[in-house]
């Protein structure tokens, strides 16, 4: 193998190197995205939720 072929295979494998990291990385900004969104909908559902309390106890008291 030449110093150039060596050369070559070096850069190749911190190539491949490279791109798993970057995968490692992709993969666990979409974990955390994922995660956001769940966060998202459930604090949505607890507004929500919390939206039809206060208007159930509102009617409640207008009609008493």
């Amino acid at each position: 193998m030449t110093q150039f072929d060596d050369l070559l295979e070096k850069r190749l494998k911190r190539l491949k190197q490279q791109r798993k990291a970057e995968n490692r990385m992709l993969s666990q900004v979409a974990e955390e995205d994922i995660k956001k969104a769940n966060l998202q909908k459930q604090a949505a559902k607890s507004y929500n939720n919390n939206l039809f309390n206060n208007l159930n106890v509102n009617l409640l008291d207008s009609n008493s």
